[in-house]
């Protein structure tokens, strides 16, 4: 198992991270891997995140939620 923790990053006025866990530990990003997101979330406001594959460009999911 392999995690990759990204820095902080901006999203309007929300910092938050995200950490990759490659469970297959095979260093490619696919089904089973998991994905976690924490941040400073606004109570009430409704978030989207979309991964997308570099370099194809093509969406490898998409999730949204209300904080």
């Amino acid at each position: 198992m392999q995690v990759q923790a990204l820095g902080p990053q901006m999203l309007e006025m929300t910092t938050f991270y995200v950490a990759v866990t490659d469970l297959s530990g095979n260093g490619v990003v696919t089904n089973g891997d998991c994905f976690t997101i924490t941040g400073d979330f606004t109570s009430g406001t409704q978030y989207t995140v979309i991964l997308i594959h570099e370099p194809s460009g093509g969406q490898m999911v998409q999730q949204s939620w209300t904080a």
